[in-house]
């Protein structure tokens, strides 16, 4: 009040200061009700911007809005009707690539269906109509804005309209969300803020874009939907990495240009790799001139010849490559219900008939399961009492149901329609709730039936994207001629902080080298040697690693999840500054190294899946905590099963845990829970 004293009548900046005013008294509105003294001053506001005044497009969408909230307080059709007059004139006014653009456009289209003449046979011709809105809608798809929260707003309300209307743009919107999402999250400098930023989003968007588009019978478009949507942490990574030996090859300009984004993706990646987690760095505005150059220097790679799609989302017929050496099996859970797809390599995508059920029913499971496994001990055959005979039956119920509801299903699509032999592999990929269960242990547990490990070989991957890659370096790494070597890692006892003694880290990796054949050197890091620094030189020098030691996974931060070694704590971010060459397998026989973070599930950010992302082909991890007595039943069969191999191979890692979890089944060795806690990654 007191600057509007200081403007009067006349005065050149007279409108800004009704208009901080007009504002001010909007948000008392919310707590004391003084909207039509807003109302009144942003009336004024418009008054000092005639047409022609640069401000006037302000004025007008902010009496807009406020009109708006009249409309639903006191149900006057007059303030509605003003309300989308003043925003067409707003947004008549306001060249597509405005700041203002979105929220603007936005809010038109948004009230346009909220007008309740639009369910009436006669719209009056004063009112823009459904289609108008949506044609206002789609004025969003492929703009370049910055990523702003009003954009973000805009275009989920746009998926929120185009759902209920079940309006034929639905899956230019969910594609447009998914774009703004993603670019909204690369405009924070590190891993952590980009996890913290994506924590806030809503995190199904991808699944229920997924299930959008299976419903329209848009199959592979449903593919690259979710795939554009999931795992984003992992695929901005990967960005950074992009080969470009196409480009290189070229001289002038094509090899300027890859060394350039190479260069550029370095300093990015700097950026992209350091531990802050609260508040953006003080060197933010360097980091968003380097995020322009490199901008910039990916539209400059799309103009070549060749490069048109370059670090776009990829197209269904890429994605389908991973399922070059057998079917990948989404399992899919949204608002609208859940789905399982197979793809195939050279065939259509099935979808799975029979599931029936919903989101609820996942949730109920998976809590269940979860719940089951944290509560479990981990009694020997020496010592288990009624409690844990219970808690086991009921872990083989939850298993059971597993099967019924979706893994029989998808079974008796391979057998019947697929014609899939039995003993060969696929590939499980999970999304939202459905990443806490073991697939690959469902089963009917019930006498003279097979479960899923006696049918088929599952696997796992965090995306088809994911697997892509993996098979990316097996090609590049064709070459290498580097023997087979096996880094054996053990830390039985870190620091307190990290957990306490495990007594059998030694004996487990005794037992490994003990059976070793000669063809295959090895090397141990143990005990006061067991540094994070010569852990990831090892990681480095061995193409094969075997890790023994505490897993811990942090919930809240989860690229904080660590290895527990004797100088401290080996964590995930740790492990992404690194590119370890020629690496083939990793065996992480430690607690926790396969969970994902419950808040974003999709992210997929564990400790086995970074250990993929920076080089390991083939990884093994752990769902829930292990016992490390029991686990060196498991380890012991599994490296029995490898070393009966000709020429043992990370690319039987996945068949030799699959009949060592079925050997120790039989012996009696180890309990259901710690039998099933291993799962695979990758090739």
């Amino acid at each position: 009040r007191a600057t509007l004293d200081l403007c009067p009548p006349g005065h050149p900046d007279r409108h800004y200061a009704l208009a901080q005013l007009a504002s001010s008294l909007r948000t008392q509105y919310n707590l004391l009700g003084n909207l039509e003294l807003a109302i009144d001053m942003q009336k004024q506001v418009l008054d000092l911007c005639p047409p022609g005044h640069p401000d006037r497009h302000n004025a007008l969408a902010n009496l807009a809005s406020s009109l708006w909230t009249q409309y639903n307080l006191l149900g006057g059709q007059a303030d509605l009707d003003l309300a989308i007059q003043h925003s067409q004139q707003a947004l008549a006014m306001l060249h597509p690539m405005h700041p203002s653009y979105p929220w603007v456009a936005g809010f038109l289209a948004s009230i346009i269906l909220k007008h309740p003449l639009q369910s009436s046979e006669t719209l009056p011709s004063s009112i823009p109509d459904s289609e108008e809105a949506f044609r206002i809608y789609s004025t969003l798809k492929g703009g370049s804005w910055h990523p702003s929260a009003d954009l973000q707003d805009s275009v989920a309300s746009w998926v929120q309209h185009a759902e209920q209307y079940q309006h034929p743009s639905i899956l230019d919107a969910y594609q447009t969300s998914l774009t703004v999402l993603d670019h909204q999250i690369t405009i924070h400098s590190s891993l952590p803020l980009r996890h913290g930023t994506l924590q806030s989003k809503i995190t199904s968007l991808a699944n229920d874009a997924f299930s959008s588009a299976l419903r329209l019978n848009h199959i592979e478009q449903a593919v690259e939907l979710l795939e554009q949507g999931r795992a984003l942490l992992w695929t901005q990574l990967a960005r950074l990495e992009n080969p470009l030996v196409g480009l290189q090859s070229q001289s002038g300009r094509g090899n300027d240009l890859a060394r350039e984004f190479k260069d550029l993706s370095n300093k990015m990646q700097s950026f992209t790799n350091h531990s802050h987690g609260q508040g953006e760095s003080s060197d933010t505005t360097q980091y968003f001139k380097i995020l322009h150059s490199w901008n910039d220097a990916v539209r400059k790679i799309r103009l070549e010849p060749g490069f048109s799609r370059f670090l776009l989302p990829p197209l269904f017929t890429e994605l389908q490559e991973a399922a070059c050496n057998g079917p990948v099996i989404i399992v899919n859970a949204s608002k609208h219900g859940c789905d399982v797809l197979i793809v195939l390599h050279s065939q259509p995508p099935l979808c799975v008939p029979s599931v029936e059920v919903n989101l609820e029913d996942v949730i109920r499971l998976s809590s269940t399961f979860v719940r089951l496994i944290q509560e479990s001990t981990f009694a020997t055959r020496k010592r288990q009492d009624n409690h844990d005979m219970n808690r086991r039956y009921r872990i083989t119920e939850a298993l059971r149901e597993l099967w019924e509801k979706i893994v029989h299903p998808v079974v008796r699509v391979l057998q019947g329609t697929v014609k899939l032999p039995f003993g060969k592999r696929i590939w499980w990929c999970p999304t939202a709730q459905f990443t806490a269960l073991p697939f690959h242990a469902a089963g009917p547990y019930l006498p003279n039936q097979k479960n899923l490990m006696g049918l088929y070989c599952s696997s796992y991957t965090p995306s088809l994207s994911a697997l892509n890659r993996a098979r990316s370096r097996l090609s590049a790494d064709s070459v290498s001629s580097t023997p087979l070597n096996l880094a054996l890692v053990g830390q039985a006892l870190p620091d307190e902080s990290q957990g306490q003694e495990l007594r059998t880290v030694d004996t487990e990796l005794n037992l490994i080298s003990d059976m070793l054949p000669a063809s295959i050197s090895f090397n141990k890091v143990t005990g006061p040697e067991a540094t994070c620094a010569a852990v990831v030189d090892a990681f480095h020098a061995h193409r094969w690693v075997h890790l023994a030691c505490h897993g811990a996974q942090d919930p809240k931060n989860p690229f904080d999840s660590s290895f527990a070694m004797r100088d401290g704590p080996l964590t995930l971010l740790d492990i992404l500054r690194h590119k370890f060459v020629n690496s083939d397998l990793a065996f992480l026989s430690a607690c926790h190294t396969a969970v994902g973070d419950r808040s974003t599930p999709d992210e997929v950010i564990h400790l086995a899946a970074g250990m993929q992302f920076a080089g390991f082909k083939s990884v093994i991890g752990t769902m829930w905590k292990v016992s490390d007595e029991l686990a060196q039943h498991v380890v012991k069969r599994f490296y029995e099963q490898m070393f009966k191999v000709k020429q043992p191979s990370y690319k039987y890692a996945a068949v030799c845990l699959n009949n060592a979890v079925i050997e120790v089944g039989k012996a009696g060795l180890v309990p259901l829970e710690q039998r099933i806690v291993f799962m695979h990654i990758g090739i």
